[in-house]
């Protein structure tokens, strides 16, 4: 069995986007734009979110959730470690666009 590894939890978004959606309804009449980029914005957290969590899920590797938002993982050899590599880049990847879409959305929304 090799040590267990404690990562940042890189399976949930950053940004909630069930507030963004409701800030967009309450802008709609005022800033047409801005309830727009953060409806779109909001849409992107959460798909973001559901892909996070279809990587977390398919992880067959016993963690722990911390309470600050790290998860610690129990690998048992080196396919649960290279197993554990690939689903975190992926779930960096899926960060590193939804930053790139949420920019732009920031930067309609001016």
């Amino acid at each position: 069995m090799t040590a267990a590894i404690t990562v940042d939890d890189v399976w949930r978004v950053r940004g909630d986007w069930r507030a963004m959606r409701e800030a967009a309804l309450r802008l709609r009449d005022e800033r047409r734009a801005t309830a727009d980029a953060l409806r779109r914005s909001a849409a992107a957290l959460r798909h973001g979110q559901e892909l996070l969590g279809a990587i977390l899920d398919r992880v067959d590797v016993p963690m722990t959730l911390h309470d600050d938002g790290r998860l610690t993982f129990y690998p048992a050899d080196a396919a649960d470690l290279a197993a554990l590599r690939r689903a975190e880049l992926a779930a960096r990847e899926i960060q590193a666009a939804l930053e790139t879409i949420l920019a732009q959305h920031r930067a309609a929304a001016l």
